[in-house]
């Protein structure tokens, strides 16, 4: 698909940020400056969109966005001449250099987003979007099934007699039970493992606090314990441990059933 002439690579700045996220413990105040200078482009994002700047937007991002991007570069490039390639900084830096031009991509156009967020939450249908699905597909042909997946209030929603249309299509559903305790302390073990942190990144009280309170499903789980590595990286600290955890667990966005905000 990239090969094809008519078809332009676009990188995900949420793909490469997640990663300096992850192993910000690593080196806290270079990956905070990597993240700063991420989350400025965002910022300057915000604002036009708010500002409705439309088809100036790309001359925008040529203007403005320039300058932060050659200091990311610079710092990047910098950070993986003194972190090892495999460590968590390293590989990191590895994906962002590496995605260079995708990433940067997005300075010749005007309606592109920096990340596939959008996409990749549009898979998860919320009340909203099944009411603009049961007003685009009014004629959708009798003979087609529509497919969707969401979390388990997907059913409750289609059950309301508005989304009878919809639902009249469902010819099959299943709700996955939750997971086992011990299944999900593995996952989150393993997700340590792929951002190259150690097992005893979250003290034992705290991962054993993080187990329980994302109740058997992954999304709450991963929301939870990103938002508890923020916290202990606003701390200045190496190690997860329960204040960090009860300070999210106090917060309502880690329970939402899309990927928590990186920021």
């Amino acid at each position: 698909m990239r090969a094809h002439p008519e078809v332009e690579w676009l990188g995900c700045w949420a793909h490469a940020r997640r990663r300096f996220f992850a192993a910000a413990n690593e080196r806290p105040k270079t990956a905070e400056r990597v993240l700063r200078l991420i989350g400025g482009l965002y910022e300057l994002e915000a604002k036009w969109g708010e500002a409705q700047v439309g088809n100036k937007r790309a001359a925008l991002r040529q203007e403005q966005l320039a300058a932060p991007l050659r200091r990311l570069r610079w710092l990047v490039t910098a950070l993986q001449a003194r972190v090892l390639p495999k460590s968590g900084l390293g590989q990191a830096c590895t994906y962002l250099l590496g995605h260079w031009q995708p990433l940067t991509a997005h300075l010749r156009h005007s309606h592109t987003r920096l990340d596939t967020n959008a996409v990749e939450n549009a898979i998860r249908p919320s009340a909203n979007c099944l009411r603009k699905l049961r007003l685009l597909f009014e004629d959708f042909p009798r003979s087609h099934n529509l497919v969707l997946i969401g979390q388990p209030p997907l059913m409750q929603t289609l059950a309301l007699s508005i989304n009878e249309e919809i639902r009249s299509r469902v010819t099959y559903s299943v709700i996955l039970p939750r997971l086992a305790p011990e299944t999900i302390e593995a996952f989150i073990l393993a997700e340590l493992d792929r951002a190259g942190l150690g097992h005893n990144t979250f003290t034992a009280d705290a991962l054993a606090l993080v187990v329980r309170s994302g109740e058997g499903l992954l999304r709450r789980t991963k929301n939870l314990c990103v938002s508890a590595l923020i916290e202990a990286v606003r701390d200045q600290t190496r190690t997860v441990d329960l204040k960090q955890v009860n300070r999210v667990l106090i917060q309502p966005h880690w329970r939402k059933d899309c990927d928590a905000p990186l920021n």
